[in-house]
């Protein structure tokens, strides 16, 4: 029985790539959740990712596309209210546009740091 220390974090001078998450297929909320920073489209407050929804900017139900430059994260009073409009119909601005996002580093994907050694390492939320 034996105790080695082993360091939580571990930095290297020479690093041949720095891992990505690459955005394929359907949306997904953890990936709408990296590309907007959780920030509501429609309001432009900041979201709760638990209680977050998918909302579809152009209604699936009149041809609207399941994919990223067509979905948003919003609350669920606000999807509720839009149903099945567009945000004209519904009274609702669009504060920014939704798009097909580019590969972002993996560091980025991480909402909760566990460890505070890793806290300088990963990538502060834009707000």
């Amino acid at each position: 029985h034996m105790h080695i220390r082993v360091p939580t974090v571990v930095i290297t001078k020479k690093y041949a790539k720095i891992p990505e998450k690459k955005f394929k297929g359907n949306p997904t909320k953890e990936g709408l959740a990296i590309r907007d920073n959780l920030i509501d489209p429609y309001t432009g407050e900041e979201l709760d990712f638990n209680t977050a929804t998918i909302d579809h900017v152009h209604p699936k139900s009149r041809g609207g596309k399941d994919t990223y430059d067509n979905t948003v994260l919003t609350t669920k009073e606000i999807n509720n209210r839009k149903g099945n409009k567009t945000p004209e119909e519904a009274g609702l601005t669009m504060l920014f546009t939704p798009y097909n996002p580019a590969p972002v580093k993996k560091s980025r994907t991480i909402r909760k740091v566990r460890h505070p050694d890793w806290g300088p390492f990963v990538e502060k939320k834009k707000k």
